[in-house]
């Protein structure tokens, strides 16, 4: 719970960080764009690597189940549904 606790305020720290810094003006800004991204998006990825919050664990969607013919590698499907929009489409 601990571990929660101090994981969530150093998102919340981050938040800030890029709230503070794209709110204000242009012309005021310390940092290079890419480089403020960089440090930001460097600090995230080692706040998501240390968080347990998804580690060792497979999120399952209970609430709306993907049919096993939708999910990726299925090319199939996915040119079934360009076949019939192309087919209604030449019909119009």
């Amino acid at each position: 719970m601990e571990q929660h606790l101090e994981s969530s305020k150093e998102y919340l720290i981050l938040a800030y960080d890029i709230y503070k810094v794209t709110k204000l003006d242009r012309e005021h800004r310390i940092e290079e764009p890419q480089a403020f991204l960089n440090e930001c998006f460097n600090e995230y990825v080692k706040y998501v690597e240390q968080s347990n919050l998804v580690n060792n664990k497979k999120l399952i969607d209970q609430l709306a189940p993907i049919p096993v013919e939708l999910k990726l590698g299925s090319v199939s499907s996915t040119n079934e549904l360009t076949d019939e929009t192309s087919t209604n489409e030449s019909k119009v």
